[in-house]
């Protein structure tokens, strides 16, 4: 019964109150389960792209990742049959 009063006290507080982040505090933390601290993202397109590549099969995401190694190792000099030193011993 305490604890009713206390979130009904806190409730009418969040529309009388001048600065409510304390009010919005103890009803999250102390009224769970009635109370949550819901937060909306935008999504930007570096995030969207992301999402679209982890539905990629591990075939194609193996596959991109070769891919990208040989263009590393060409630029930075290496051809697809010669080895660096560290993989010869």
């Amino acid at each position: 019964m305490a604890k009713q009063r206390i979130e009904q006290y806190l409730e009418e507080r969040l529309t009388t109150a001048r600065h409510t982040d304390g009010v919005k505090f103890s009803l999250v933390n102390n009224f769970r389960e009635s109370w949550t601290d819901k937060k909306e993202l935008e999504i930007g397109p570096e995030t969207r792209r992301s999402e679209a590549l982890t539905a990629v099969s591990l075939a194609d995401k193996l596959a991109m990742i070769i891919t990208a190694s040989d263009k590393a190792r060409a630029t930075m000099g290496y051809s697809e049959n010669e080895e660096s030193e560290d993989d010869q011993s």
